[in-house]
This record gives C-alpha cells, structure tokens and sequence, in this order.
C-alpha cells in the first residue's frame, strides 16, 4: 500500500537541504516507480523549504521505515520531524488531479484518540463534502498505521493536497470540511506544497 511520509525541517538547515539535494534526488530516483507522488513542503509565500511530503508505495510499514532510514536528508539531520502513515487515495475517484490549476496546499492530519465515533457520524458529510469540491482536491484520503489494518474503524487520520490560488482560499476549504468542523481531527501540519515526484 501507499504510505505517506510528513517530514518537518529542523531549525536551520537551509544549507543541509542544499548540501545534500543531489543524494536524496538520486536516492528518491531509485524508487521512482514506486512514487504515488512526492514534493517539498513550504512556508506559506513558497519561499523557503519547511520539509518533504513523499507517498510511496511499499508491502508493509516496516519496509517504509527501512527505506526512510537511508534518506540522505534523515542521515544528514534536515528533519526533525517523522511520521509516517498508510495512505489510500480516495478523491479524485479516477487518481491524482491530472492538472493542477493553481498552487497545491498540504494538510496532514492527525485524528484525536478515540475518533471512530465522530467519523461514523460525519462520515457521509464528509465524502459529500469532498465530492462537491473534488475539482480543487489533488489529493485526498484517510491515513492508516499499517497494511494490515485498512478497515474504517482502522483510519488514524487524513491527507487533503488541495489546488487554490492563496492560502486564504484553501483555509477556507479546510475549515468548511465537516471531520474539521466536527473535531476529528487532533494534530495538523499545513504548509504550501510544491510536487516534484514521481519524475517523468
């Protein structure tokens, strides 16, 4: 299955991502194939890296983590920050956005402990919700912890990779979107997304 990985930028280490592009293009390269898609997170006026958001296909959560503890960005400490998830695309029914229209936004988020209940309530305003907006969606499904628990009342999360000109725009959505309105989520990482992966 897919897994997502959110990694966050320590402290200043602009130089270290500059340092140490090359090896981890080449290492992301190796596994090309195997990319849902991949990026750069970034601060809100895309002006500065913040981190990485990679899905890639792998059996099982342990060979995920094997092959993010060859990153060269890891290796070098450019992260401060890793997580990693089982992913399944929901939104687009039909795969990733063929075109992006305007600028990308990632959400990353993370439910509340004990969130079933607030999903099985809201569950149906939410796909309707996401169905409505599908032509700004990119990207949008629920998170998991590994392979072998891919069942509804396994779902630890979600990713929204949203296509809006501004910031503002694509807030507006998040903040309309029912499981955020309703408190299933607990922890958020939202940073403007520049997709770079898989390379053609």
């Amino acid at each position: 299955m897919n897994f997502v990985y959110c990694l966050i930028d320590g402290d200043n280490v602009t130089g270290l991502r500059r340092d140490h592009k090359d090896a981890e293009d080449s290492y992301l390269a190796e596994v090309n194939d195997q990319i849902f898609f991949g990026g750069t997170l970034l601060n809100s006026d895309r002006t500065e890296a913040r981190g990485s958001l990679y899905v890639i296909d792998w059996p099982d959560r342990a060979a995920a983590e094997a092959w993010l503890a060859g990153s060269p960005y890891r290796n070098a400490g450019v992260y401060c920050i890793a997580r990693i998830r089982g992913y399944t695309h929901i939104v687009p029914k039909d795969g990733l956005s063929e075109y992006i229209k305007n600028e990308l936004w990632a959400y990353v988020q993370i439910d509340v402990p004990h969130s079933l209940a607030l999903r099985t309530t809201h569950i149906d305003a939410h796909i309707d919700f996401l169905n409505a907006t599908t032509n700004n969606i990119f990207s949008d499904g629920p998170l998991y912890w590994d392979s072998d628990r891919v069942k509804f009342n396994n779902r630890i999360g979600s990713v929204f990779v949203v296509d809006f000109p501004t910031l503002a725009e694509a807030e507006k959505w998040r903040l309309s979107e029912p499981f955020t309105v309703e408190g299933v989520y607990g922890t958020l990482y939202a940073y403007a997304y520049d997709n770079q992966w898989p390379a053609n």
